[in-house]
């Protein structure tokens, strides 16, 4: 059967392409967050981080726009003939280009922020929405490719997971402010009941554990419900993610060791074919456990009791449970929708 132009996949190169030029902007995105992390003089828009990600941008753009042109037909226009899984990241180029356009305007207006403020600029929120739509693209192609085998080889599936991986990473980067494998502060803050300042920050961290949990987990859940993914993949996304935030801004005193010995155990739950459970439970215990026992060695100790730092454990559990369960019903539900379309057929003819 000929297959039109519109609906031919990006081959494994073009994928490879899409997520080199993605981690230059991903590469930028860092530099420019460590700059202002350790110089809180800039008070400018034109500076070399933002060349260094807005030109990630500019070859990324080109190329997508490339991979359309590529795929023309006589009809149509640019996103008639995005390939698939990239349709969206066309879109993601003009929300990244007006948020871009956005943020010159806001620096001259308000100033260059240095803190909080930076990851809840409204335009610095326009460029992650663009950045990932445009990062995700191939990892939405793998996912539609039903010629894809069940058990990728890892160099096979590893654009997808590039793809993955860069995508947690935005998500975590705009999380940071309470991101708790980077900010190890929040767990070393004395707790005192009904006092404000350490019982706000413990919930804080609470919070930060489980919001954590559902960037690192999500889309090993997602991916793993697909397809066995190769081992190697989860650990990836979590070091990578980990790594990247650490450097960004400049978190020094993080560890990538509960990353690391939790992305093995995910690993290895998944290669050997173990209940489902285990592996939405094991990583997440693996992970925890490990942070607040490196935390309890340091000189400034653990500041939280048993039952906050215990209770985030099992928030960050149940958190993954609960993102396996929301797919399970999703996916249920597609395939009702399904059956229901070709009873309606079977009717009709």
């Amino acid at each position: 059967m000929h297959t039109t132009t519109r609906t031919d996949r990006t081959s494994r190169r073009e994928d490879l392409i899409t997520i080199a030029f993605g981690t230059w902007m991903m590469i930028g995105l860092m530099i420019d967050a460590f700059s202002h992390s350790t110089d809180s003089s800039l008070e400018t828009f034109w500076t070399w981080s933002h060349a260094a990600f807005y030109s990630g941008f500019t070859v990324t753009a080109a190329w997508i726009v490339h991979l359309c042109l590529a795929r023309r037909e006589p009809t149509g226009w640019l996103l008639d003939w995005a390939p698939p899984g990239y349709r969206l990241a066309f879109l993601g180029l003009g929300v990244f280009a007006l948020g871009g356009i956005g943020d010159a305007g806001w620096h001259t207006v308000f100033g260059v922020e240095t803190g909080v403020d930076a990851l809840l600029s409204p335009t610095h929120l326009l460029l992650f929405v663009g950045m990932f739509a445009i990062v995700s693209s191939p990892f939405r192609a793998a996912w539609n490719d039903t010629s894809t085998p069940d058990e990728p080889s890892f160099g096979s599936f590893f654009p997808a997971l590039l793809s993955m991986t860069f995508s947690t990473t935005l998500v975590a980067f705009f999380f940071e402010y309470v991101w708790l494998p980077t900010n190890v502060w929040i767990a070393q803050t004395a707790f005192e009941s009904q006092v404000d300042r350490g019982e706000k920050i413990a919930v804080l961290g609470v919070v930060g554990a489980v919001i954590a949990t559902i960037v690192l987990m999500t889309g090993p859940i997602v991916a793993s419900r697909r397809r066995r993914l190769p081992f190697g993949s989860v650990t990836a996304v979590f070091v990578v993610t980990n790594a990247l935030l650490a450097f960004g801004f400049d978190n020094t005193s993080a560890s990538l060791l509960p990353a690391l010995l939790a992305g093995i155990v995910a690993d290895a739950t998944l290669v050997r074919s173990t209940s489902r459970w285990v592996f939405l439970t094991a990583p997440p215990i693996v992970l925890w456990f490990t942070f607040y026992f490196q935390v309890a060695q340091m000189p400034a100790g653990l500041g939280w009791p048993p039952a906050v730092w215990g209770g985030s454990i099992v928030f960050a559990v149940l958190a993954t449970l609960a993102i396996d369960q929301i797919m399970r019903a999703g996916a249920a539900l597609a395939r009702a929708d399904i059956d229901r379309l070709r009873e309606r057929g079977g009717a009709t003819s």
